[in-house]
């Protein structure tokens, strides 16, 4: 399951063309901190990976904060909160 997740699901959607993968991970991020999902933390640090910052998280969470339920946007601070530790 891992090698397919890496390899064919991560690789069809983050290999296309279009967008940088900065640009991906950031819709990712939108996307997952809208839905207050647990892979926030993996997708943070693929955010940072390629080049994002704390300050673009916060700017996310902001996009979003006026349109999404505010249990998804706690769910959501609490996972990257935990992604942040060391």
């Amino acid at each position: 399951m891992a090698k397919w997740a890496a390899y064919d699901a991560f690789g069809r959607i983050f290999g296309r063309a279009g967008l940088s993968l900065l640009e991906r991970e950031s819709v990712v991020m939108g996307t997952l901190i809208a839905q207050g999902a647990p892979q926030i933390a993996v997708h943070y640090k693929a955010l940072l990976r390629v080049g994002g910052s704390d300050a673009l998280v916060d700017t996310l969470f902001a996009a979003v904060s006026d349109v999404v339920d505010a249990k998804a946007l706690t769910q959501a601070r609490q996972y990257l909160t935990e992604a942040r530790k060391p």
